[in-house]
Formats: structure tokens, C-alpha cells, sequence
């Protein structure tokens, strides 16, 4: 019999959902990753958000986190530059969610390291 939500006997025996396996093995990359994004955190007493940079490299797993004053190009390109050139990678693949902020400080940065950096494809 199928599934149906409005049934109680359906809902009582329910499976759990199948897991969520990753397509591809991170360390069988050709190029490393590096993936980014923007968070915005605050205490308890504080009204203003601090925008945060968070980023992590495949298959290395590190990670780079700093404060910054607005989203897009400004100082913080440096600190980004530093960690793409302090990997050892050569070339690596970025990815983020299209936002225009992340990928100028990407092309920045990769700019600024010296390193070569590819927009991600997913085709």
C-alpha cells in the first residue's frame, strides 16, 4: 500500500528516510574546492549583526572565518588571498551561492594570491 500522510497507521509504521549520500568522495578531486558564504551573528545585548566570511577548502578541510565590515571587496580580500596562497594549491575551483559580493572578493583574492582560480561548474 502507499504512503499516506493522513493516516494513522501510515504514520505510526513509517520508514525513515532514505540517507543522503555525497555524490563524489571530496578527496578524489582533481582540483581542490574552496567554498564560501556569508553569515550574519550577534549576542544577546548587541542590535547590530557582524558579517562573517566563512570558508573551507576540499579535500584539505581547512577552514577560514573573519569579521568584516560589509559584504563584497574591502580589506578582509587580503586575509581570503593569504589562505588560498598559504594551501599550496596552485589552481583551485570556488564555489558559493552567485552572490555578486563573494564572487568579486573571490576574483580578488585570487587576484591578490597569485593563484589561479575557476568558478565551479556543475555541468
Amino acid at each position: 500500500m502507499p504512503y499516506r500522510s493522513w493516516c494513522k497507521h501510515c504514520v505510526a509504521a513509517r520508514r525513515r528516510n532514505s540517507p543522503h549520500l555525497r555524490a563524489t568522495d571530496p578527496s578524489q578531486r582533481s582540483k581542490p574546492l574552496l567554498v564560501a558564504d556569508y553569515c550574519f551573528v550577534r549576542d544577546n545585548q548587541d542590535k547590530e549583526l557582524a558579517t562573517i566570511i566563512v570558508a573551507r577548502l576540499y579535500p584539505a578541510k581547512a577552514i577560514l572565518a573573519t569579521v568584516c565590515p560589509h559584504k563584497g571587496v574591502d580589506e578582509h580580500v587580503a586575509r581570503m588571498a593569504s589562505f588560498i596562497k598559504d594551501s599550496g594549491y596552485r589552481s583551485i575551483v570556488y564555489r558559493s551561492d552567485q552572490e555578486p559580493s563573494i564572487r568579486a572578493m573571490f576574483e580578488e583574492a585570487f587576484k591578490a594570491s597569485g593563484r589561479e582560480g575557476a568558478l565551479y561548474n556543475a555541468d
